[in-house]
């Protein structure tokens, strides 16, 4: 199990000390809350992309794998909220990094910058990218709902193409299957097989 250290700064709007700890109790409550569903994510991910929470967070570098974790980084930086003032208030991306084999904030960030323009992209290639990055939201969704809660209150941004994107791939029964490799499609792209 990862360990993830919640240190809570002095709050500015605590008057006396039974205050500043009642607030200081709170945050970390939500900060806990937010790290089990950053995990719970971690799992889906790995469940959706068929690998073990271990293979998810190895420092293998196989494309499967790292596609793979830089969805779990762009649903859990474009999903979760942190409850303390910062500037964006988005799940930092040093926790996320931590969360997934101990990867530095700015490869988190390249991740999530990845994942946003492929997921924004009209290209073809990537139709399976924004085919389970739908049925991993909706299953996230499914789970707040059974559990009778609100998903959390997370940034809302555009999660695909434009909206005639979205129309037309999620109205399309036949998603395309999951490229196979990449070293098969350059060999196809090659040898025109």
């Amino acid at each position: 199990m990862i360990s993830v250290d919640i240190t809570v700064p002095p709050l500015p709007c605590a008057d006396d000390e039974r205050t500043r700890v009642a607030c200081q109790r709170a945050v970390r409550r939500l900060q806990r809350a937010q790290l089990a569903e950053a995990r719970r994510i971690r799992q889906a991910v790995a469940d959706g992309y068929t690998l073990t929470p271990a293979q998810l967070t190895s420092p293998c570098r196989v494309a499967e794998r790292a596609e793979a974790r830089q969805v779990a980084m762009w649903l859990m930086r474009t999903r979760l909220t942190w409850p303390l003032p910062t500037r964006d208030r988005a799940f930092p991306c040093d926790r996320i990094g931590r969360l997934l084999g101990g990867r530095d904030h700015a490869t988190v960030l390249h991740g999530v910058a990845v994942i946003a323009a492929r997921l924004a992209s009209g290209r073809q290639e990537d139709a399976y990218l924004r085919h389970i990055v739908r049925a991993l939201s909706a299953t996230l969704d499914a789970t707040y709902e059974a559990e009778r809660r609100p998903p959390p209150a997370g940034r809302v941004e555009e999660r695909g193409g434009g909206a005639g994107e979205d129309e037309r791939v999620a109205g399309r029964e036949d998603v395309p299957p999951p490229p196979a490799s990449r070293q098969t499609a350059r060999r196809t792209r090659h040898h025109g097989h």
